[in-house]
């Protein structure tokens, strides 16, 4: 009879965890409708969640920064997040941990300032208004929480902006970047 217990159990625990890993991908659905109903790699996740996989997971983890296009339209999120999905789903990456960064970054959050501060003690971030900010999309590899590898939005022009018109040759080259990245994860 125990076991009978243990098993339903067991059941209980598998169904709750499977939903809420797709109510990650419905939640980032729900900030990306163009991605409703097609095949994604995306899930959201809260800020606890995020800083834990970037600062501590030992296995590696794709994160992406991003906007949620209901309070700020990012038009180069809404550029790569289907170019990154495109090169995940082709390398067989499972999952890409999306987090909205929109409110923590306006507002300066002490969260905030703690990963950027964490973030910068890696790598580089962009400096706005002589503070360095987190500049979306904004994508890391990480494991043991090391930044393996990151890459922000586009390229830059001969005046230091980022690129939103990209050539077909400039796609390529983000698609090979991607590629890279995802190559890196066991």
């Amino acid at each position: 009879m125990k076991n009978i217990y243990k098993v339903f159990l067991l059941i209980f625990i598998s169904i709750f965890l499977i939903s809420c890993k797709d109510n990650g991908k419905r939640a980032f659905e729900n900030d990306y409708q163009m991605f409703k109903g097609e095949e994604h790699v995306f899930r959201k996740v809260d800020y606890d969640t995020m800083y834990q996989e970037f600062t501590k997971s030992t296995e590696h983890r794709v994160i992406v920064f991003a906007f949620d296009p209901d309070l700020y339209e990012c038009p180069y999120c809404m550029l790569l997040l289907p170019i990154m999905n495109e090169v995940a789903l082709e390398e067989g990456l499972k999952e890409i941990l999306y987090f909205d960064v929109y409110e923590m970054r306006k507002d300066r959050t002490n969260e905030y300032v703690d990963l950027v501060e964490f973030i910068t003690s890696q790598t580089d971030l962009e400096i706005r208004n002589d503070l360095h900010e987190i500049v979306v999309p904004d994508i890391y590899l990480v494991k043991d929480g090391k930044i393996i590898s990151h890459h922000i939005a586009t390229f830059k022009d001969e005046e230091g902006r980022f690129i939103l018109n990209l050539t077909e040759a400039e796609k390529e080259e983000i698609k090979s970047i991607y590629r890279d990245m995802f190559k890196k994860v066991n």
